[in-house]
Parts: C-alpha cells; sequence; structure tokens
C-alpha cells in the first residue's frame, strides 16, 4: 500500500484597525498568510479583506453590521471524523480558502437578558470546500475494513454559497435557558453538474433546560437535518447511483436530581419519536434509548 503524507504550514497576519464611537464601530483590515503543502509545489500566499461596519441603532437593542471577509483554514482527520466518524484513513488533506465572504445582518438584546443575531450570506466563495461521498466497494483479494461499501472520503470543489442564519439564546429566569439556531444554505459550484454531497440546506436545533427546584434540573433539546444527496456504489466499474437521504427530526430529554450534595440521578431519553433515519449511507441510527444512571463527585483537595 503507497504511504499518505501529508504536511502543511500556515504563517499569518490578520492586522486590524478599529474605530469605535457611541453609535457605531469599524474595522478595516486584512489577511494575508504564507501556505506550504507537501505537494511537491511552492509556497502560496493568500489574501482576503477583513472589514466590517456596525451601527447601534436602537441602544444594542438593535445593532445593523455589514462586511466583507475570509478564511484560511487547515483541515485534520480528527474534526471530520468527529462530523463523519465513518471517514476511513485515506484521506489526504488540504486547506480550505474564503477569498472573499459578503455579509450582513442584525444583532442586540432583548428583554430578560435574551441575544439574537440574523446574518445573512450573499456572497461566499469558496475554493476547495470538502463533502463526504460515499467510498466504492471493492473486491481486492486483501480487503480492509473500509472497503466494504462502509466508508467515505471527502472531495474538494469550488464554488459559491449563499445564506442565512438566525439565533436566539438567554433566559427567561434564573431557571429557565434556552439556546435555538436555524441555518439555511445553497450553493452553485463550478462544475455545473456537482451535487452539494452530503450538505443539507436546512439546519435547525434548539436546547432548554429548567431549574424545577435547587437540586432537580429538567432539559429537551431537538435538531432537524435537511435532506441530503449521497451515491451508492455496487462496484467500482459500475455506473454510480445517487440516492437522496431523507431529512431527519431527533427529540431528546434529561433530567438529574442532586442529594447529599455529592450524589447525582440523572435519566437520559434519546430520540424519543423512534426513528430509524439515516444521517449517513447504510448507518441507520438507533431507536428510543433509556440511559438511567448515578454519578459521584469527589472532593480532592
Amino acid at each position: 500500500p503507497v504511504e499518505l503524507v501529508y504536511k502543511s504550514a500556515f504563517l499569518g497576519l490578520r492586522p486590524a484597525y478599529v474605530r469605535t464611537a457611541p453609535n457605531y464601530s469599524v474595522r478595516i483590515g486584512l489577511g494575508a498568510y504564507y501556505a506550504k503543502q507537501n505537494d511537491g509545489e511552492g509556497g502560496k500566499f493568500k489574501l482576503f479583506p477583513d472589514v466590517e461596519l456596525s451601527y447601534n441603532a436602537i441602544k444594542k437593542s438593535l445593532i445593523a453590521y455589514g462586511g466583507i471577509t475570509g478564511n484560511l483554514q487547515q483541515l485534520t482527520y480528527r474534526e471530520q471524523s468527529l462530523e463523519n466518524p465513518y471517514l476511513s484513513p485515506t484521506q489526504y488533506l488540504q486547506p480550505t480558502y474564503t477569498p472573499y465572504d459578503i455579509y450582513a445582518g442584525i444583532r442586540g438584546g432583548l428583554f430578560q437578558g435574551f441575544a439574537y443575531d440574523l446574518k445573512g450570506f450573499f456572497y461566499s466563495h469558496i475554493i476547495d470546500m470538502p463533502m463526504f461521498q460515499a467510498n466504492a466497494q471493492y473486491t481486492l483479494a486483501d480487503r480492509k475494513p473500509y472497503h466494504y461499501d462502509n466508508s467515505y472520503h471527502l472531495i474538494y470543489q469550488d464554488g459559491m454559497s449563499f445564506g442565512a442564519k438566525a439565533s436566539i439564546r438567554g433566559k427567561l429566569s434564573h431557571r429557565f435557558h434556552i439556546d435555538a439556531s436555524a441555518k439555511v444554505n445553497s450553493y452553485s459550484f463550478d462544475w455545473l453538474r456537482e451535487q452539494e454531497w452530503n450538505l443539507p440546506i436546512f439546519t435547525s436545533a434548539l436546547s432548554a433546560r429548567y431549574r424545577i427546584l435547587p437540586a432537580w434540573n429538567i432539559g429537551t433539546s431537538f435538531y432537524w437535518v435537511g435532506a441530503r444527496k449521497d451515491i451508492k456504489h455496487t462496484l467500482p466499474t459500475s455506473p454510480i447511483e445517487e440516492v437522496t437521504l431523507d431529512g431527519f427530526f431527533d427529540l431528546n430529554f434529561s433530567t438529574d436530581y442532586t442529594f447529599l450534595k455529592r450524589w447525582t440521578v440523572f435519566a437520559d431519553l434519546s430520540n424519543i419519536t423512534g426513528a430509524h433515519y439515516q444521517r449517513w449511507t447504510n448507518y441507520p441510527v438507533q431507536g428510543f434509548q433509556v440511559l438511567v444512571g448515578a454519578k459521584y463527585r469527589f472532593n480532592i483537595k
């Protein structure tokens, strides 16, 4: 087998000039990175703007902002495998470069310490955007554990991204905390026939926690992930079959009670709807699950 070796080195600066006043703030900056890869080519300079203007329209309750920025981000196998645990160990990782990302939105504070942020991404140019795609089923004599149509690999595409994100978080009282977000994304690739593989157009999530008594808490969380495109291989020589994974909804509940200061009993109810949805092709999740236990906190001085 061929040993995969990849190395990268980044050296960069993101200087910025910031000016603030009672009703507005301005940041004018520039990002400059020197990136060196082990692909046999020389190092390359990556430049991107970093400019933002914000205006405090209503006492911090309504702040309008907008700007243009960019980024250079090196992928790591650990980060990608946490997102997709079925990623094969045969990846060649390379950085993702965003020359510019134009955005605008409003943010601010609401009653009872709530904060909100509504942000639109109007024009994001992304070079080498990573996407997960199913591996083929190999018919080798000496097959590895990830050669059975059960793993994924990363592909990279250049294109544009458009979308919006809304989030709200805070507390209604010292007992009740809530955190909710929703995001919608659309993509356009340089290769006209390319799809947004395993990139849902819409995602949302909510978590809430309520303290009934000083020692008793309850909480709930749910998230919704929209439909995704993927491919299903039979053999490397067979035509590629495109599949659509349905969107899914996952609801969870938890409670815990602390007694004798150090002991806590808890119960977690996961995937209450019991749906055996597929986050990744050929991997249906478990249905309704219950976890009950106790924890003891040590006091080591």
